[in-house]
């Protein structure tokens, strides 16, 4: 069998798999003797799981991705970078190949706004451009001053009882930004845009299971990825979160 899926993999111009299917059948790619290895979103891998994927035959490595966005997924925050206790297990090969050397970077954008690619173009990309058909998309609805950006400022503070146990917690919540970003979406529905055209994103796991509540109770259908519930299921201890999340919808 291991000779017949060999003889398979070696007709194939392009081997797709995961770093951990990779790492699952080492033997079966290191027969194979694929000689390129290109990983995908590189920076959001652990430096481990791309060490693990390659076999003995390869010559080129070559990553796609970008270390000043998302870093790999850290279970345990004092081992993380941001902890700041030297471990950095969450600094993918990606992100400390490009610290060491500038990597190759697309500096033309096709997807959003001049006004909304002047955000990130102040934060981390000075040289991005603007695609020409990128002028043409249209500013939101409902807003004064045909506008494609809108910024919302509150001093209402995180709640006390979620964040009591410092710099270790994952999880924060705000009661009065759940209640504004009901409003904004039920506000952007009545202009006519679908539940569909809309994303809305929190970097919290109790956030986010209370944002799922508050538009259900608004008879606002959402639709979670899959890895978020999985992560809230996993991560999010408080009863009402398990109550919120319910099934894979």
């Amino acid at each position: 069998r291991q000779d017949k899926q060999v003889q398979a993999l070696r007709k194939a111009r392009v081997i797709g798999c995961t770093t951990t299917g990779a790492s699952m059948y080492r033997q079966t790619l290191d027969e194979v003797g694929a000689e390129i290895v290109i990983v995908e979103e590189a920076a959001e891998i652990f430096e481990a799981h791309v060490i693990a994927s390659l076999s003995q035959s390869c010559k080129h490595l070559i990553q796609i991705g970008d270390h000043l966005q998302l870093r790999p997924k850290a279970d345990h925050y004092p081992l993380t970078v941001a902890a700041g206790r030297g471990y950095a297990v969450d600094r993918s090969l990606f992100e400390r190949l490009a610290q060491l050397r500038p990597p190759s970077l697309l500096r033309r954008q096709h997807r959003m706004h001049p006004a909304i690619a002047a955000i990130p173009k102040a934060l981390m990309y000075p040289s991005l451009e603007n695609a020409e058909a990128t002028s043409n998309r249209a500013p939101l609805r409902g807003i004064a001053g045909n506008r494609h950006t809108v910024f919302f400022n509150h001093d209402v503070p995180e709640d006390a009882a979620r964040a009591a146990d410092g710099e270790n917690s994952r999880s924060k919540t705000n009661d009065h930004e759940v209640e504004l970003t009901v409003c904004i979406v039920r506000y952007l529905l009545q202009q006519g845009y679908a539940a569909s055209d809309l994303v809305v994103l929190t970097p919290y796991l109790g956030q986010f299971a209370k944002l799922r509540a508050a538009l259900a109770e608004q008879e606002v259908s959402t639709i979670v990825a899959e890895q978020d519930v999985d992560d809230a299921r996993r991560h999010l201890k408080e009863g009402f979160a398990m109550e919120a999340l319910g099934g894979r919808s």
